[in-house]
């Protein structure tokens, strides 16, 4: 996607038409401006990101394997991304950016709730684990975190998961997760 690669600002109409070999008029004929396709262009991004993320899920072998898998996904796609993308989407199209959070496809509640899940299921985390409230408190600790909050300009990723994650995901393990933690060596898994 254009947009994530080089910024939003930075791409026009008349780049997006050139890019698909079709003239500008006829983008025109199907988003009525440059924020209802980019809204669209968004949500139909993070419904691909989130299929492959559920996908991924279901096929690991243990809920330890999908959170690293998850975490090394989910990094090598933001990696991918301009942080101008951010910076235009918040800043140029404060709209776009309140609609998609309003609808909540910037988080999916769906995709920690399924690793909560499979991990109490496959005996990996305690079996009276409150999984709607461990999903919340997960959400606020990536809250806390955010790359533009305090605690996200002021420490690293690596340093924010050794300390914050890490601990409270040993704490909902049974001794099989913990077990799971170790032959995995998830510490050395999770960095980035």
């Amino acid at each position: 996607m254009l947009f994530s690669k080089l910024g939003i600002r930075a791409i026009t109409m008349d780049t997006i038409a050139q890019e698909l070999g079709i003239s500008k008029r006829t983008i025109y004929e199907i988003f009525t401006d440059k924020d209802t396709l980019l809204e669209q262009a968004i949500i139909e991004g993070l419904k691909l990101h989130k299929e492959q993320i559920l996908s991924q899920i279901d096929e690991a072998d243990n809920v330890i394997y999908a959170i690293i898998n998850f975490v090394h996904s989910h990094h090598k796609i933001m990696s991918k991304i301009n942080p101008l993308f951010f910076v235009d989407l918040q800043k140029y199209h404060p709209i776009v950016f309140k609609r998609i959070n309003e609808k909540g496809e910037l988080r999916d509640y769906r995709i920690s709730k399924t690793l909560l899940e499979k991990g109490v299921k496959d005996g990996t985390f305690i079996n009276d684990l409150n999984i709607e409230l461990s999903n919340k408190f997960f959400h606020a600790v990536m809250d806390f975190c955010k790359p533009d909050g305090d605690i996200g300009e002021k420490y690293q990723i690596k340093d924010i998961a050794h300390t914050i994650f890490l601990p409270y995901l040993r704490g909902i393990c049974t001794p099989k997760g913990l077990k799971l933690l170790d032959d995995t060596e998830f510490y050395k898994n999770i960095d980035l």
